[in-house]
């Protein structure tokens, strides 16, 4: 079992074993070490070989974790439309092999201000029904596949520093914010 091989490793709790849930769908992680105080603030788990799918309902994980970087590991999954992360600021997949559509009823959590989903394969069209946080900071998707317009309908926060949507097939429009 995957929790046995690594607790063999493991000096602290380390994500992994959170993120291991009844639906089978694991991320597993090579050389993971992270005490409970880290994982509660920030987690910088960048470039250490994670594997596997984010579970459609997001992850189990501390409602106080402020800060999440899964940046080039090798992820391969949708993204799921829940995160349950109330106190999450800081979301970062790019660089993964996340595919499909952005969901129509993604959630982003209320306080985010950084969103980097960025060199993955995600397609289709931008949602015109998609929330975006008015804290949103910046929001990074270059370099995936997706297509069409950015919405009309989108209300882009006042205080929006970055829209990054180059490295797509998206045509016209609101070229003033990108």
């Amino acid at each position: 079992m995957i929790t046995r091989y690594f607790s063999q490793r493991l000096a602290a709790p380390c994500l992994v074993n959170i993120l291991l849930n009844t639906a089978c769908q694991h991320l597993i992680a090579k050389h993971c070490m992270m005490t409970t105080y880290e994982l509660s603030c920030c987690s910088d788990l960048s470039g250490r070989t994670l594997e596997g799918a984010i579970p459609a309902t997001g992850w189990q994980l501390p409602a106080s974790l402020e800060g999440l970087n899964l940046n080039n590991n090798a992820i391969r999954s949708v993204l799921p439309a829940t995160w349950q992360l109330p106190a999450l600021r800081r979301l970062e997949l790019g660089g993964n092999k996340l595919h499909g559509p952005i969901p129509a009823t993604l959630s982003l959590p209320p306080q985010l201000k950084h969103l980097q989903l960025c060199c993955n394969e995600l397609s289709g069209t931008l949602p015109a029904s998609l929330a975006l946080p008015t804290t949103l900071f910046e929001l990074d998707l270059d370099n995936n596949m997706l297509s069409g317009s950015v919405p009309a309908e989108w209300q882009l926060p006042s205080g929006l520093f970055l829209l990054n949507l180059q490295q797509n097939a998206l045509q016209g429009g609101r070229c003033e914010c990108c």
